[in-house]
């Protein structure tokens, strides 16, 4: 799966119902275009189709019950070939341990989890409020309290695995939108260090051991310029290229060499 998929960084983006998520994956398509599949939304044009599996789907989403694992997998992978990208943010998924472990078995590895943290209360107050417009047959209190509930006994042993290795950043979901925002764009660039000096000064030498006794990405500025063929663009035209390729990195960390040349 991963030859055909190409290796991509996917971000998994989790939190209790209408904890904003689905919001914030959308400002991070608009700065980073990043590819944003919401698991919800596909199990919803699934069960538009009318097809069996549709039906079933219906029915244990009335109930306000998780779809099983196999089928949620397939139909996440079939989306994913058929939107070809670097960068995908799946949304509301993994909601069981076993769906992300059968999706990291059939399909490829979660490289970080997005978590934003808000209260049972408020999370049941947007729900209410959302009900009044969404059209959505899960939108009634009844099935809102269940999928909270399902939240905490499936989704949250999910974030602990992830937390386990080191892969979750955990966002407080209750503040203004903007502010909640910083914190997501925090999340998915990587840890950025820089190393300048004069030319002779060994830094190169010293980049390269740095990065093989901590596991970094070393990024030479010179030649990231030079590959996009940036050289005649002003600075803050570089600037942003180099921000959106380092959204695009698998590594955690990155070691960027001769990055800053002024004080832009």
């Amino acid at each position: 799966m991963v030859e055909i998929l190409g290796n991509p960084k996917i971000t998994f983006v989790l939190g209790g119902p209408a904890s904003g998520k689905g919001t914030q994956c959308e400002k991070l398509v608009e700065e980073f275009g990043y590819t944003h599949i919401s698991t919800g939304d596909l199990m919803r044009a699934e069960m538009k189709k009318g097809s069996k599996e549709g039906e079933q789907i219906a029915k244990i989403v009335g109930e306000g019950g998780l779809v099983p694992f196999e089928l949620t997998v397939q139909v996440l992978i079939n989306s994913l070939i058929a939107t070809p990208s670097k960068n995908y943010l799946i949304d509301g998924f993994p909601r069981a341990l076993d769906q992300a472990i059968h999706f990291e078995t059939m399909c490829c590895e979660a490289q970080s989890v997005l978590y934003y943290n808000v209260p049972e209360e408020i999370c049941i107050e947007r729900c209410m409020e959302r009900a009044k417009t969404s059209g959505r047959t899960d939108d009634n209190q009844a099935t809102i309290i269940r999928r909270y509930q399902n939240y905490v006994d499936q989704t949250k042993p999910v974030i602990e695995m992830y937390e386990h290795f080191g892969k979750v950043h955990e966002i407080d979901g209750t503040h203004d939108v903007n502010e909640i925002y910083e914190e997501s764009r925090k999340a998915v660039l990587p840890q950025v260090s820089f190393m300048i000096g004069p030319q002779g000064s060994g830094k190169s030498v010293l980049g390269k051991a740095l990065c093989e006794r901590t596991n970094m990405k070393s990024i030479k500025f010179p030649d990231f310029v030079k590959e996009q063929n940036l050289g005649n663009k002003d600075e803050e035209t570089v600037v942003v290229a180099l921000i959106s390729r380092l959204s695009l990195e698998l590594s955690p960390r990155v070691l960027l060499e001769d990055f800053p040349q002024t004080e832009f």
